[in-house]
């Protein structure tokens, strides 16, 4: 997600998360990093998964489907 329409639509982000932990994920990681400092420096606790939905597919669950 842009920094733009996550910043759009931070209200939302917060009020879907509420008090539990969001975890970011990306195609390859690099942008949910961005995203995850964002919503921490407004208050979420939020956390990247880190190489994104590429690592995943390769070291979790190799029947994940890439894009």
């Amino acid at each position: 997600m842009p920094r733009a329409h996550l910043e759009a639509r931070f209200d939302e982000v917060r009020q879907w998360a509420g008090d539990r932990k969001v975890h970011v994920i990306c195609r390859r990681g690099n942008e949910s990093q961005r995203a995850v400092v964002l919503m921490r420096a407004k208050g979420l606790d939020a956390i990247d998964v880190v190489g994104g939905v590429n690592q995943w597919a390769r070291e979790v669950d190799e029947t994940f489907p890439l894009y």
